[in-house]
C-alpha cells in the first residue's frame, strides 16, 4: 500500500522510526508495482518493522538509498530527482535528506503511474461498434 510520503520536512521535525519504514514501504512499493509491469526491478532488502528500540546504522542508510537507485537504474530518473548519497561515519541525517528521499519516491510513483497509464499491451485490438478491448 502506498504511503502519501511526507515532503516538507523542517529543522524543527522529529524524524522517527516510523517515518523510515515509511520510507522503505513505499521503496517497496514502487518496485513491487513496478515489477507487475515487466519492468526488471531487483529484489529488494526491506525494513519496516522498526520500533521506538530500533537503532539504524550507516550500513541500513545506504541499504536504502540503493535501493530507490536500483529503482531509479532499472525504470526512469524522474526530472526533479536528486542524487542519492554515499554515508559515511560522522555524516548526519537531516531535514533536508527526509526530503529527499521522500520526493524522490514520490517522483517514481507519480512516474511509474503514468508508465501505467501509457502501457501499451502487446496483441490487443479494438472489435465491435462500441470499441470494447478484448
Amino acid at each position: 500500500m502506498w504511503i502519501e510520503p511526507k515532503i516538507d520536512w523542517t529543522e524543527n521535525d522529529y524524524y522517527n522510526a516510523e517515518d523510515l519504514n515509511r520510507v522503505e514501504s513505499n521503496t517497496k512499493y514502487i518496485a513491487d508495482y513496478l515489477t507487475g509491469l515487466s519492468y526488471k526491478i531487483p529484489e529488494l532488502e526491506v525494513k519496516t518493522d522498526r520500533d521506538i528500540t530500533s537503532i539504524d546504522f550507516v550500513s541500513s542508510i545506504n541499504r536504502i538509498e540503493e535501493n530507490i537507485e536500483a529503482i531509479v537504474d532499472n525504470f526512469i530518473t524522474p526530472p526533479g530527482y536528486q542524487n542519492r548519497k554515499n554515508w559515511d561515519l560522522g555524516m548526519s541525517y537531516d531535514y533536508r535528506d527526509a526530503n529527499r528521499l521522500e520526493n524522490n519516491l514520490k517522483l517514481l510513483y507519480e512516474w511509474a503511474l503514468i508508465a501505467k497509464e501509457n502501457l501499451v499491451y502487446c496483441g490487443t485490438f479494438a472489435c465491435g461498434e462500441e470499441g470494447v478491448i478484448y
